[in-house]
């Protein structure tokens, strides 16, 4: 069996305080990484100078691109694992610290299992990583999820709690099977939303309960901590939502007519977005001005019977949104026709 190299994806920008430790701290690793990507998105501090410094000592090739216009973090993360040539890809901040057995770690863990995505956690600690006392995202026992279940990103990503890019190792042939696309990186997803996406449509994915990093705080952070990671992801309302369910179905149907090993996984993913897309604009319709109150009760009542409100961890949108939904769209609508019917009727002026 081919042994499996590493690639190490790094996205920096103006991180010449912590950059250091970090890229060192790779070196450090009982598994050296094959190479370090880095793409930078146009630093204007001595980001660069420490990156060429590092790179001409490391135990291993450190390859340098600079963004000819800014990407941002997410699309910028997702250059870099694009120019790697491992068959593993680690994403790495510029400001956190790897404990030595990360890469070791991770990579057994996936050649053990055979999964596609590997999710360690990580402990959170202070600028001069002084401990905490949280860790995320936090787990027991090594567990696998077989995710072919066509659930969607949505459904992987609140069963195994918000994790950071940086707490991931991955297969590259996930950038090739189902590619990243702009919205899934859009305001509010960072480049681990599209791990989740790609993870689900393709393969099973392993969560390891050790923390293989020190997740530093520092006032700076891009994302940061969140004082409640497992909690998951929270309903939505907007169509931009129906959307992207769209667009993640039609990037499915693509990537199962080029892939037949893969079809019938992603048919059922694709066919998971579809309902979604229709689920999702037929709840954002309910906030609109639009429909009267028996029109948005219609609705509501059809998205009841269609199990859109089952539990998220079985895929649904939950039972804090069939509770929201039950109260502020049509509230105000039956305020408003008692207001109506409890109002005198207009007297005519005799002329």
């Amino acid at each position: 069996m081919k042994e499996l190299t590493i690639s190490v994806a790094m996205a920096t920008f103006n991180g010449e305080r912590f950059l250091r430790e970090q890229v060192e701290s790779l070196a450090r690793q009982t598994l050296l990484p094959d190479e370090i990507v880095v793409c930078d998105d146009g630093s204007a501090d001595g980001t660069l100078d420490v990156l060429h410094r590092f790179a001409a000592e490391a135990p291993f090739p450190v390859r340098i691109y600079q963004n000819e216009t800014r990407l941002g973090y997410r699309l910028n993360f997702l250059r870099a694992a694009s120019l790697c040539s491992g068959s593993l890809i680690a994403f790495s901040d510029q400001d956190d610290v790897w404990l030595g057995q990360k890469l070791q770690r991770c990579r057994a863990v996936i050649s053990e299992t055979g999964s596609v995505l590997v999710i360690h956690s990580a402990r959170v600690v202070d600028e001069k990583l002084m401990p905490l006392g949280r860790r995320t995202p936090s787990a027991r026992r090594l567990t696998c999820l077989d995710s072919g279940t066509g659930r969607g990103w949505h459904t992987l990503a609140w069963r195994l709690g918000m994790s950071p890019g940086f707490a991931c190792v991955f297969r590259s042939r996930l950038l090739s099977q189902v590619p990243p696309v702009p919205p899934l990186s859009g305001p509010g997803r960072g480049h681990e939303y599209w791990l989740f996406f790609a993870a689900e449509a393709t393969g099973s994915v392993t969560l390891i309960p050790d923390a293989l990093v020190l997740y530093r705080q520092h006032g700076r952070n891009t994302a940061g901590f969140r004082a409640h990671p497992e909690r998951g992801l929270q309903p939505v309302l907007n169509a931009g939502e129906a959307e992207t369910a769209a667009l993640c179905a039609g990037l499915l149907a693509d990537a199962a007519a080029r892939s037949p090993e893969l079809r019938l996984r992603l048919t059922r993913a694709q066919r998971w977005h579809e309902e979604r897309a229709k689920s999702l604009a037929l709840r954002a319709s309910l906030y609109s001005s639009g429909p009267s109150f028996w029109a948005a009760a219609w609705r509501l009542f059809s998205l009841i019977f269609g199990s859109v409100y089952r539990p998220i961890s079985q895929g649904g949108l939950g039972f804090q949104a069939l509770a929201k939904d039950l109260v502020v769209p049509l509230l105000p609508r039956t305020l408003g026709a008692a207001t109506l019917a409890a109002a005198p009727s207009p007297r005519r002026h005799r002329s």
